[in-house]
Order: structure tokens, then C-alpha cells, then sequence
């Protein structure tokens, strides 16, 4: 075997390609044969570029064999069929997924018209039913609670008022027996945080704007600033149902004051500014701002004596 032909399988064993292009040398391959090898290429490079010349020459000028032309054909006969196979196994993808969103969307449709066929269905029974116009008080519900639902129903007959509120366990011809006392909890002046606000708005005479009862907002008292609940039956004002004295009513009682009255004691532990005693026990001071020992605690009162000074 001559060098450059040698050269050129030594090459081809260590994975080197050398090809011709424009009559020079172009060598690609494993780089380090390439570098193990570059000098022997350089000496022997016109012989290299010959033969491989003489090769292409050869293989231009000469018949391609039977056995090659068959391997040839054959290999693209298995490339085509392998384009093919791979172009219907696509086709085949896009089918199945065409026709799983056809049943989808058919799936879809059918459920969605028997939706609507059960929700039409479902309106027209509801639209049969007659509902209450409000529904019935609870069993606990108070006497204010059950008349207000009566006249929201629009229940005017008194006896059908009656028998309801015999139903209901309270007693139709029921008056309070005290003559009008009511605690703060059954006035609608009485704000979430225990306040009064009739004082707060100055309503009640001769208090401040904080006051409250004193024994608490369950203890009943009389008081010019009540305001009727739901559950009271005297609708009346405690300025009205109480014939709270005022300066226009009693105009001879507008300067009363307890510390200047012969009726008063004051209070043994705290004179100078605790609350004393009315030894009458007139029935103005039973109301706020009464019985303090200030001499400008004015208040209306029609038992008040003003003291002789000696």
C-alpha cells in the first residue's frame, strides 16, 4: 500500500475524515489523531490531494455497482416508510383526540339540557307554592314581637288578635299594676353601652349628660325621659303618663332646692357632697337631681319649705 493511501486508512481507524474541497485538504475527526498525525498529512499533502482527486474522478467516471445501488435504494425505501409510519401515527393522534372532543362536548350538552330541563322544572313547582307573606313569630317571641308581626300580616280583627295572643300565652287584657314604674332595659332611650340618651341630649332636668339610675337599669323608677318599648302597652311618654312638674305647670316650685328646704337632712358621713334625706319622702325626690346638699340644685317640688333664716 502506497504512503498516501496508508495515510489516508491510518487516518480513517482513528476516527480522522479527510475530504477534498477546492483541491485542499479539509480534516475533521478526532482531534488529537489529527494532532498526532499532522505532520505525516503536511509531508505527504500533494500525494493526499492526488488520490483523493484520482477517487472522486473514479467514482464520477464508473457505473455504480448493482450491491450498492440496492443497499442504496433500500436505505431510502426504509427512510420513506419510516416517514410514512411516523406521518399516520400523527394523523392517528389528531383523529382520536377530534373525536374524544366531539364525545366531550355531546357529553357536555346532554347534561347541560338536563340541567336546565330540572332547573325549569324546579321553578315552576316553587312558583305553585303560595309563600307566607312573613313567617310566624317563634314561641318565645314577646308580646311586642308577636303584635308587630300581626300588623305586618295585616291582622286587624280584633278577636283573631285575641285568640293570637291567647296562643302565644299572654294575657290580652293585661294593665301593669304600679302605676307606670318601667326600668331603663324596657326604655328605647336606653344606648348599647348603659346609657341614658335623654341625658345625653339634656332631656332630664337637673342631671348630666352621663347619668344613669342610679340602682341600675332593672330597678323600675319613674322618669320624665322614658321612652315606650315594643312590649309596653302605654304608648304615653314618661313626661305625659308621670305629670312631671315643670316650670310652665307649677311656676311656684322653679326654685325649689333640697340643702334649702326644712324637710331635708343631710348625710351624716359625706354633708358637704353626699345625697341626703327628704323626711317626707315628697314624691319629688324620688327623681334625679334631687336630695343634694349644692344650693343651686334646683328642682321641681310641691312639699318645699324654704328654710327662715333666724
Amino acid at each position: 500500500m502506497s504512503d498516501p493511501a496508508r495515510i489516508l486508512s491510518d487516518l480513517e481507524a482513528a476516527g480522522v475524515h479527510v475530504t477534498l474541497e477546492d483541491d485542499r485538504l479539509k480534516v475533521t475527526g478526532n482531534q488529537q489523531a489529527i494532532t498526532a498525525h499532522l505532520d505525516e498529512i503536511r509531508a505527504h499533502k500533494p500525494e493526499l490531494v492526488a488520490l483523493l482527486t484520482q477517487a472522486a474522478n473514479d467514482a464520477h467516471a464508473a457505473p455504480e455497482p448493482p450491491i450498492e445501488r440496492f443497499r442504496r435504494l433500500n436505505r431510502e425505501t426504509e427512510a420513506s416508510i419510516e416517514d410514512l409510519e411516523r406521518q399516520g401515527a400523527e394523523s392517528h393522534r389528531k383523529i382520536q383526540a377530534a373525536l374524544l372532543d366531539a364525545r366531550i362536548r355531546a357529553s357536555a350538552e346532554t347534561i347541560g339540557n338536563a340541567l336546565e330541563s330540572s332547573l325549569i322544572e324546579g321553578t315552576e313547582a316553587l312558583a305553585k307554592i303560595r309563600p307566607a307573606a312573613d313567617p310566624a313569630p317563634l314561641a318565645t317571641a314577646s308580646y311586642g314581637e308577636v303584635v308587630a308581626w300581626m300588623d305586618v300580616s295585616g291582622e286587624t280583627d280584633p278577636e283573631v288578635r285575641r285568640d293570637i295572643l291567647i296562643g302565644y300565652g299572654f294575657d290580652p287584657d293585661f294593665q301593669y299594676l304600679d302605676s307606670g314604674r318601667r326600668t331603663c332595659r324596657q326604655c328605647r332611650n336606653l344606648d348599647a353601652d348603659g346609657g341614658c340618651r335623654a341625658a345625653r341630649r339634656g332631656q332630664i332636668p337637673n342631671t348630666s349628660r352621663h347619668y344613669t339610675w342610679p340602682a341600675g337599669i332593672d330597678a323600675p323608677h319613674r322618669c320624665v325621659g322614658y321612652l315606650p318599648g315594643p312590649d309596653d302597652l302605654d304608648k304615653r311618654p314618661g313626661r305625659e303618663r308621670f305629670d312631671w312638674p315643670t316650670a310652665e305647670t307649677q311656676p311656684d316650685t322653679a326654685k325649689a332646692v333640697c340643702a334649702r328646704c326644712a324637710h331635708w337632712t343631710p348625710n351624716p358621713v359625706n354633708a358637704a357632697g353626699g345625697i341626703g334625706r327628704c323626711t317626707i319622702a315628697a314624691p319629688a325626690s324620688k327623681r334625679p337631681g334631687s336630695l343634694w346638699p349644692w344650693p343651686d340644685a334646683e328642682i321641681y317640688c310641691t312639699r318645699f319649705q324654704e328654710i327662715t333664716p333666724c
